[in-house]
């Protein structure tokens, strides 16, 4: 019997029956095992864990640990009759969810019980609110002697000899007696969600009111009564007082993450004689400008799938102007749409480097590389720069040994790409008239703010044309709230996925006809524009899983956006970098990146990430339907900066 209980509730409830309980006499045991397990809706950060003060009385303080959310919408209700708060907290589906009852006195939950009744009386006036919310992790396990609870609400005959009529079951009134009932539970509140011997695994989801003013404050930190609901079913109840020690109930997620890595490359060849704020809003005007101008050029000669890094090819662009003089350097800044002195370029590179840096949210890494020939003199205003402005290492190399020079660089690029970028350099691109090669790279990986879960995935339909179809991975997600806008201009839908805190995102721009894609194109700027008019919108979402690779020649690009002087052994400038003009001339500039969107990736991620509560607004009708079945562009966004820009038109390839 015992073994069955634990296999019904998943190992967690052991030893309930005690072998002296059963002999002879013994003709029946009834049991009923229940388990319940969910993720919450909105998982409590294990980087915001930590410990807190919990007060068992007024005067009795414990360290315990903690469980933390900030800014953020849950149900609420302030009850003054009962001088209580209600928060209920959701597990992902929107039919179960947890509520926690706090008293307002630290030492008010006995007052509290002897108003149980209208604390489990049908839902209060709950309304969305926006909190920090501050709760103990907690694990408690009971045995509960319910025929002792049984007798006192009356119930007597069932365990009386002369009384009880069993007959239903067997023989005549007075057969059969009840002899124990018992029960015993188990429950583990952790980050994850909730894991109890005995529950229906479901959740939920509901929707944000807009904020106002400062959050308030649910702060869990002293003694109070929590009951967990399924379909309006109160399927657990308990309070919850005081345990020091608590586990951890080890939970897998799936999380839906997008990581790409990408970098720009330049080689500098001899060719005979050869060759603060104000400035970062100027930078992120700049990229703002400059990736419809890249993307128009690529999309006109690239078929099929791409992906560009403009901040990337920006910012190794910015590190070549700084050794551009004169007409050189005003060409390069141009086409950059970059400020027109190198100072106030520099102003900018040098405070939006260092931000692009990671927490524990998602990963934003970014490095800079000059590799310079051996012996070859570089001017040390330039290497000032490239330490001081770029971030910059700078390592002498032999490039006329062309295979282990490529061997060099090509590792250092797949070490800063998380090895994601391989042979970059191709080996017979260097030799002897090789003087310096500068590199950028840059790597992003983000888990979802709300992650696409791993069942409804899926094969989906997905059109390359109107009529040529391909079955694809999919990922999909119900009823859910995401920012969202109908551009009726542009023929198209704009969906924003967030990652988690809210300072990157992902925009998938969605042509409203199967074909739309190259009409929607010929209106890249403005796609790009400053963000659109997005609300938040209840929505089922259905996208493809894609991966990407795309190796990008921006010689061309550069000279199409009217940069030539650099190329050009007569015109080139690049005395700031050595020499005098003519000495030098940038002979490749090329890119190569990588993405990949799928269900990938409960990795912990570094980055700055700071979390914005976006107004939600109630829950409407059906949800709108915004289904990827068809090419599309999409880029990502770090603090207003795009990072990467790409279109989708045929997920398989």
């Amino acid at each position: 019997m015992n073994s069955w209980v634990e296999k019904q509730t998943n190992d967690k409830i052991h030893n309930l029956i005690d072998s002296n309980l059963l002999d002879e006499d013994t003709r029946a045991v009834l049991i009923n095992a229940l388990y319940f397990k969910a993720n919450w809706s909105s998982p409590f950060l294990l980087t915001e864990s930590g410990n807190m003060s919990f007060y068992k009385t007024a005067t009795n303080i414990a360290q315990v640990n903690a469980l933390q959310h900030f800014e953020v919408y849950f149900n609420y209700y302030e009850c003054p009759h009962l001088k209580a708060e209600f928060l209920e907290l959701p597990f992902k589906g929107n039919e179960a969810s947890m509520m926690i009852v706090l008293p307002k006195e630290r030492d008010g939950l006995a007052a509290l019980e002897n108003q149980i009744e209208n604390v489990f009386a049908p839902m209060h006036t709950l309304k969305p609110e926006y909190l920090n919310v501050f709760l103990p992790k907690f694990r408690i396990e009971t045995s509960l002697n319910f025929k002792n609870i049984l007798k006192k609400l009356g119930v007597k005959k069932i365990f009386g000899e002369g009384e009880a009529d069993l007959s239903g079951i067997a023989g005549e009134k007075g057969d059969l007696i009840v002899d124990e009932v018992a029960q015993k539970t188990f429950i583990d509140v952790s980050e994850e969600g909730v894991e109890a011997a005995a529950a229906t695994l479901i959740l939920i989801r509901i929707p944000d009111s807009a904020i106002d003013g400062t959050p308030k404050n649910f702060i869990a930190d002293h003694p109070f009564i929590f009951y967990i609901k399924v379909k309006d079913t109160i399927i657990f109840a308990g309070r919850y007082i005081c345990f020091v020690e608590t586990s951890l109930c080890i939970c897998v997620f799936v999380f839906v993450c997008v990581e790409m890595k990408c970098l720009t490359v330049f080689l500098l060849s001899v060719y005979l004689a050869l060759a603060e704020n104000a400035a970062v809003q100027e930078f992120t005007k700049a990229n703002n400008l400059f990736t419809p101008a890249v993307y128009k050029q690529i999309s006109q000669t690239q078929k099929g799938n791409f992906l560009v890094s403009p901040l990337s090819a920006e910012t190794v662009l910015a590190f070549l102007q700084s050794g551009c003089k004169d007409e050189t350097a005003q060409e390069l800044r141009t086409a950059l749409h970059l400020p027109d002195d190198k100072e106030t370029v520099e102003s900018a590179i040098k405070s939006l480097l260092p931000k692009l840096k990671g927490s524990d949210l998602y990963t934003l890494h970014t490095a800079n590389k000059m590799y310079v020939k051996k012996d070859f003199p570089i001017k040390e205003e330039f290497k000032k720069a490239a330490a001081q402005v770029y971030y910059a290492d700078t390592d002498t190399i032999d490039f006329t040994q062309n295979v282990p020079a490529a061997n060099i660089i090509n590792t250092w690029v797949e070490k800063h790409t998380n090895d994601k970028i391989h042979n970059l350099i191709d080996s017979n691109s260097l030799d002897e008239d090789t003087r310096a090669i500068l590199i950028n790279a840059l790597y992003f990986k983000a888990n979802w703010s709300s992650p696409f879960p791993l069942f409804a995935s899926g094969n989906i339909s997905f059109y390359k044309t109107a009529t040529d179809i391909v079955q694809v991975d999919g990922l999909r997600q119900y009823e859910v709230y995401f920012n969202y806008y109908e551009c009726p201009h542009l023929k198209a839908e704009f969906l924003e996925l967030p990652f988690k805190g809210n300072e990157a995102s992902m925009m998938i721009v969605l042509p409203k006809e199967r074909d739309g894609l190259a009409a929607l194109e010929n209106q890249i700027e403005n796609v790009f524009a400053p963000m659109h008019t997005l609300k938040t919108e209840y929505l089922n979402v259905v996208l493809p899983k894609f991966k990407i690779e795309t190796l990008i020649n921006f010689k061309k690009i550069l000279k199409n956006l009217g940069v030539n002087k650099i190329f050009d052994e007569k015109k080139a400038d690049l005395s700031g970098v050595a020499g005098e003009k003519g000495d030098l001339i940038v002979n490749e500039v090329a890119q190569k990146t990588f993405i990949d969107v799928s269900e990938d990736g409960v990795e912990a991620a570094a980055a700055t990430y700071v979390h914005v509560a976006v107004p939600i607004s109630a829950k409407l009708g059906t949800p709108k339907i915004f289904n990827a079945d068809h090419p599309f562009i999409f880029y990502i966004k770090v603090k207003d900066t795009i990072i990467f820009a790409g279109r989708v038109t045929d997920p398989k390839h």
